[in-house]
């Protein structure tokens, strides 16, 4: 069984897209934020070590991307911006396993 606790729904109608949003919740996704802090701390973390912005980078804009009310007609610079943090977190983990078998990048 799921329960919920004093949530209340609002029917939003979205690009052609019918769903339901929490009512009460304002500004951007909390779950966005408790994820990209992590990131931001690896990618300041392997930027320190390993001289590689690229991770730092990716997340950063991922932040930026989320957190920048845009008032457009489309969800593609939240998308684009989350495309560029999976990118950078290919790159980054590319770049480092190069590292660890010795090859030079």
């Amino acid at each position: 069984m799921t329960e919920t606790k004093d949530v209340k729904l609002k029917v939003e109608e979205k690009f052609g897209a019918l769903r339901y949003v929490n009512a009460e919740s304002g500004g951007p996704p909390l779950m966005v934020f408790i994820t990209i802090i992590p990131l931001l701390a690896a990618g300041f973390y392997i930027l320190k070590q390993q001289h590689w912005i690229w991770m730092l980078a990716g997340a950063a804009i991922m932040t930026a991307g989320n957190a920048i009310p845009l008032e457009l007609n489309s969800t593609a610079v939240t998308n684009a911006s989350e495309l560029i943090l999976l990118i950078s977190l290919w790159a980054t983990k590319f770049y480092l396993d190069q590292k660890r078998r010795g090859v030079e990048v």
